[in-house]
């Protein structure tokens, strides 16, 4: 979709729903697309785990994009940092 419509990079994000949904958030029931569930489950379902990064990245590569994801934690940024180069590379630029 990006591609089609001449984007050169995307944009993710990594959080781990344990830590960044309140409290509060987490029972509420919600529809979605995978029914009426909580807030806390739909969170957890739409994260994407390494397999899913993993195929970001080699579609990028085959389609010359460039792509980065936002961290909002800390097992989020560590994730980030193991399974994607990329990432390290665009945080080290903005560490300079």
């Amino acid at each position: 979709m990006a591609e089609a419509a001449g984007c050169s990079a995307v944009k993710f994000q990594k959080r781990t729903p344990e830590l960044c949904v309140p409290k509060a958030q987490r029972s509420v029931m919600r529809e979605t697309p995978w029914g009426y569930i909580s807030y806390m489950e739909y969170r957890e379902k739409v994260e994407f785990g390494m397999e899913q990064y993993q195929e970001i990245d080699k579609f990028a590569r085959e389609h010359d994009m460039i792509w980065f994801a936002s961290a909002w934690d800390e097992p989020s940024v560590d994730f980030m940092e193991k399974s994607t180069p990329l990432l390290q590379n665009c945080l080290g630029h903005f560490d300079r």
